[in-house]
C-alpha cells in the first residue's frame, strides 16, 4: 500500500528546513554586525525587522514561570585523602 501524501509532505518538510535555514542566516547575520564582525553592516530597518522575526520565534523569557516544586538530591562521595586526614 503505498501513501500518497508522502510527496506533500516531504515538499513541506524540506520548504520548513529551508525556512529555518534562512532564519539562521538572519540571526547570525545580526549577531556577526553586534560582534563588529569587518564586512557586515546592516541599516536600522534591517535590524528592525530582525528584532521583529526574533521575537516572533523566540520565547519571551520575562513571561515564563516555573510554578511547580524543585526537587533534587546530592551525593557526595569523598575518600580519607581528600578530606585530609
Amino acid at each position: 500500500m503505498s501513501n500518497g501524501n508522502k510527496p506533500q509532505q516531504l515538499r513541506v518538510l524540506q520548504e520548513e528546513h529551508r525556512e529555518r535555514i534562512a532564519a539562521t542566516l538572519k540571526i547570525n547575520r545580526m549577531i556577526d554586525h553586534y560582534n563588529d564582525v569587518p564586512g557586515v553592516n546592516m541599516s536600522a530597518t534591517q535590524l528592525k525587522a530582525g528584532e521583529i522575526l526574533l521575537k516572533k520565534i523566540l520565547p519571551d523569557l520575562k513571561q515564563i514561570e516555573h510554578g511547580g516544586k524543585i526537587e533534587a538530591s546530592v551525593t557526595i562521595i569523598a575518600s580519607a585523602d581528600d578530606l585530609n586526614l
